[in-house]
Order: C-alpha cells, then structure tokens, then sequence
C-alpha cells in the first residue's frame, strides 16, 4: 500500500492536472475529451470527431433582430449556437408542418417537435428548390433563453453531416436554471 508522506509530489501533480483540466473547459477547450463546454453560458455538446468548437463566444451580436450571444465553430464554418430570448410557443408548431415558398421560408421548410435535454424543441429543416437539404436548425426553448442550433452548408447538407449533426443535438445539455 503507498505511503504518502507530508511534501510528497502526488498531491501536486494530481492538484496540476485538476487545474489544467479546468482550465481547458472553461476556456471551450477539451480535457482529452470531445465535449464542449461554453465558457460564458455554460451549455455543453459532444463534438463529432472533426468538430471544433470556439474558444468563446460574442455577445452582443443581433440575429434575426434581438440581441444574441453566437458560438460561431471553427469547424464545420456553417455551425453555431445562437442564444437569445426564448421563441414564441414552440409546441404549437404541428410536427411534420410544411411551408413552401412564403416570407419565413423561401424554399421548403420541414418542422418537426422534439424534446433536447428535456426541454421543448423544434427541428426545422429547410430544402431547396432541387431537394437538398441546405440548413438544418434546431430551436430549444428553456424558461429564460432561447438555443439555437443551427447548421448551414454550401451548396448542400451531406447525409454525413447531418447525421452528425443529430448526434450532438442528442448530446446537447443546459444547465439548470438557465
């Protein structure tokens, strides 16, 4: 059995490994995992392999015209998460809903309800004219913010991409009283 003596070097290698292991996470930075935690909002995503997260976000941006937080990726370039005020009612929405060629969606716009980490959700999907799937969001409304996860791609959404996308919508996670 390992003896610990008063002074020894364990406890200051492992108390070194604890800070740089907090460091890392709550600069938006991985421990040796693939998770991303949000250095401000604290949200947290397991990133597909490949994926790289930012290393913070900006306040104060506008999208769609109210006030956001953005954690722009460096990879892939077309993902962010966009954090505002919560949306309107996302369950009134009906699932399956389609739109076609109206102000909120030029193209076609495939909605679907879900639940992320518990809470209200709406899958919208929207399609071009030729059938690809060109931006795939997800809209999470919690009691005080509002999640936007959202993927664009030139020209197209490729099935592998988007399936990873669904992954880490799965693995998506709020913190309490947020």
């Amino acid at each position: 059995m390992a003896q610990f003596r008063r002074g020894g070097h364990l406890p200051i290698v492992l108390l070194a490994a604890l800070c740089a292991s907090v460091a890392l996470t709550a600069c938006g930075g991985s421990s040796g995992s693939d998770r991303y935690v949000d250095s401000s909002h604290y949200f947290s995503l397991k990133l597909p392999k490949g994926w790289v997260g930012p290393k913070h976000g900006s306040p104060g941006q506008f999208v769609d015209g109210q006030p956001s937080y953005v954690a722009q990726f460096i990879h892939p370039t077309g993902f962010r998460v966009v954090i505002h005020l919560p949306l309107q009612d996302l369950t009134s929405v009906p699932n399956g809903k389609v739109l076609t060629h109206q102000s909120a969606c030029p193209t076609i716009c495939v909605f679907h309800r879900l639940k992320v980490d518990g809470w209200p959700a709406l899958r919208a999907e929207v399609i071009s004219n030729a059938g690809k799937l060109t931006q795939d969001s997800v809209d999470v409304n919690t009691a005080k913010h509002g999640y936007e996860l959202q993927l664009l791609a030139y020209p197209y959404i490729t099935k592998a991409l988007d399936a990873q996308f669904h992954q880490l919508v799965l693995s998506f996670r709020i913190p309490s009283g947020k």
